[in-house]
């Protein structure tokens, strides 16, 4: 089972299913981790130790197939306010974010793959005190309502554990989609996505051999790390942002190899490049 640096893919693949017959096999690529007998998926986790913290400016993700992904974060001082992706494929994704005071308040994505058809979506967060508890969306194309979606996220007593988001037309329900992560100390050890999302596909992912360096993901709010979980494709996905540290192995559950992946480090012990095992393919990264 091959890996990349890639992550989720879920909201295009959703709009997939609305646009097509109901009666029509689906088989493009609904996680850009799972490709149907291929995986892959992003290659660093997200929280961060003390000094010298920096902002993560831009992320260049190249598999080993040659295909590239680029990554750009744009901030207003210390807020983070827009990520870019956009892949060699064609596929480019925009994500805004919109504060009420220091909260962030609201998420506008707008997406396109490499027909040229655009998804935007609107996430609406809401809070209970400090923490994101539920998120409601609503997905439109050319200006037409496509989906709505409902998001519940649930706590651990110290960490996020679950994120549920429901999809719905003005048919009825499409399914859901359901992340759990499980924590040892404060590095992510463990991603799994379930789905009764028809031909959605699953994923079990495990992490570890965690170094002692700094995670390029660091001051990204809460809120969006926590969007991140069913929503977020490319190097800013969920396996990227929970850790205190970096992961150097990472294994797909029924896959028989783990992977590695060595980094190279810059004098502020943040992670500026990375080489997976299995194919050759390479991350860097690039901070303001």
């Amino acid at each position: 089972m091959k890996l990349s640096f890639k992550a989720l893919l879920f909201v295009g693949f959703i709009s997939l299913m609305v646009s097509c017959d109901s009666t029509r096999d689906v088989t493009g690529d609904s996680l850009v981790g799972v490709n149907y007998g291929d995986t892959d998926f992003s290659d660093t986790d997200g929280d961060d130790n003390t000094t010298g913290m920096k902002k993560i400016k831009a992320i260049v993700d190249t598999n080993g197939d040659g295909d590239v992904l680029t990554t750009t974060y744009t901030y207003d001082a210390d807020k983070l306010t827009k990520v870019y992706s956009k892949s060699s494929l064609g596929d480019e994704d925009i994500y805004v974010l919109v504060y009420n005071g220091t909260q962030l308040s609201q998420i506008k994505q707008n997406q396109k793959d490499d027909t040229g058809q655009q998804i935007d979506t609107t996430y609406d967060l809401v809070y209970t005190g400090s923490k994101v508890t539920s998120m409601k969306a609503v997905s439109k194309s050319g200006g037409v309502d496509m989906y709505n979606i409902d998001t519940e996220f649930r706590y651990s007593t110290s960490n996020i554990s679950e994120a549920k988001s429901t999809f719905k037309t003005s048919a009825g329900d499409m399914g859901s989609l359901n992340s759990a992560l499980g924590f040892t100390g404060s590095n992510l050890t463990s991603f799994k996505l379930t789905s009764t999302v028809p031909f959605f596909p699953e994923v079990e992912m495990l992490m570890s051999n965690f170094d002692d360096k700094k995670n390029p993901f660091a001051n990204l709010p809460e809120a969006f790390k926590a969007f991140s979980m069913n929503f977020m494709l490319g190097t800013s996905s969920p396996i990227a942002m929970f850790s205190q540290n970096n992961y150097k192995t990472i294994k797909v559950v029924g896959d028989s190899v783990s992977h590695d992946i060595t980094y190279t480090y810059n004098a502020d012990n943040y992670p500026v490049a990375g080489t997976r095992s299995d194919d050759g393919g390479k991350i860097t990264f690039e901070y303001y």
